[in-house]
């Protein structure tokens, strides 16, 4: 039997043949009710009906002290508290098959949605705004 995922809209489980990864990074089903592709063919998600089951959010900061603004990461969704700490909430995103980066230079591990755009948002963001070059490797982030 072939692996399955989650997919981040609907909520149903679908093979690697069956999804597609969005612009965001997240995994959908390859249908019309799932996503929709741009003019590059490139697939964006459709309205993400299934969050409120999730222990995680994929959020973006703009007053923030420690998020990168308009940098997509994962938080834990505080109003189900099915987690401790936004970094059980990464790992789980993970499990969903949510893509996060790793080895960036000045930015944590397993914080950040890893898509072009965002590493691009994120380089640009610690050029505008260096206070917030490694602030989450102050924190304990760890496990």
């Amino acid at each position: 039997m072939k692996e399955q995922y989650e997919c981040m809209v609907c909520g149903k489980l679908i093979t690697d043949d069956e999804g597609v990864t969005t612009l965001n990074g997240l995994w959908v089903c390859d249908n019309d009710s799932c996503r929709t592709l741009d003019e590059d063919n490139e697939a964006t998600e459709k309205e993400i009906r299934i969050t409120d089951k999730k222990s995680y959010l994929l959020c973006n900061a703009d007053d923030s002290e420690f998020y990168i603004p308009d940098a997509l990461h994962i938080e834990r969704n505080d109003e189900l508290m099915l987690v401790d700490s936004d970094e059980q909430a990464s790992i789980e995103a993970e499990r969903d098959g949510v893509s996060l980066i790793y080895g960036m230079d000045g930015v944590p591990d397993r914080v950040y949605v890893d898509t072009d755009d965002n590493r691009n948002i994120i380089t640009n963001a610690l050029a505008e705004y260096p206070e917030y070059y490694n602030v989450h490797l102050v924190e304990s982030r760890g496990l």
